[in-house]
């Protein structure tokens, strides 16, 4: 992904950035632009309303995996007692 302000150049970010249970799908197959901080800021709003993240796992990978292809099931953690 590509970003670009008005006078600049396009820009194209590769770095990692943040803790992985935080970090957007795109940020691990693509290049990345400000949009990944939106998605960061939603799980942070779902482990505030849930007391958990989304994606856990003691295996890094499979926290990636999860990332990259799963959903994220709302309805199991904020619809339960």
């Amino acid at each position: 992904a590509k970003m670009k302000k008005e006078g600049e150049e396009e820009l194209e970010m590769w770095t990692p950035t943040g803790s992985t249970f935080y970090r957007a799908p795109e940020s691990f197959v693509l290049g990345h632009s400000e949009t990944i901080d939106t998605w960061a800021a939603g799980i942070v709003s779902f482990e505030l309303l849930t007391g958990k993240i989304p994606f856990y796992s003691s295996s890094l990978t499979r926290v990636v995996d999860e990332i990259v292809n799963k959903s994220i099931e709302f309805d199991k953690y904020l619809l339960s007692p």
